[in-house]
């Protein structure tokens, strides 16, 4: 940060700017992981695909059963 009190204003903003896009390519980045996954646990059978309602009935399954189970196939991460 002291680098950059140093630096003009102009050259701030242009500093800024490629903080700015950086942190857009990390987030990219981040989220194609985060598709991979996705998909690789799709093509394993890992999750489960379905309406709205489908959903509230496997939570509401769980809950009965005490919540303590993954079985409405939630991913965690």
């Amino acid at each position: 940060m002291e680098t950059v009190n140093g630096v003009e204003s102009g050259d701030k903003q242009h500093v800024a700017e490629i903080v700015r896009k950086q942190l857009t390519e990390v987030k990219r980045a981040r989220l194609a992981e985060r598709a991979e996954e996705a998909r690789m646990n799709l093509q394993k059978g890992a999750v489960k695909t379905g309406t709205v309602k489908d959903l509230m009935e496997d939570l509401d399954s769980v809950i009965q059963v005490g919540g303590n189970n993954n079985s409405a196939g939630v991913a965690k991460g």
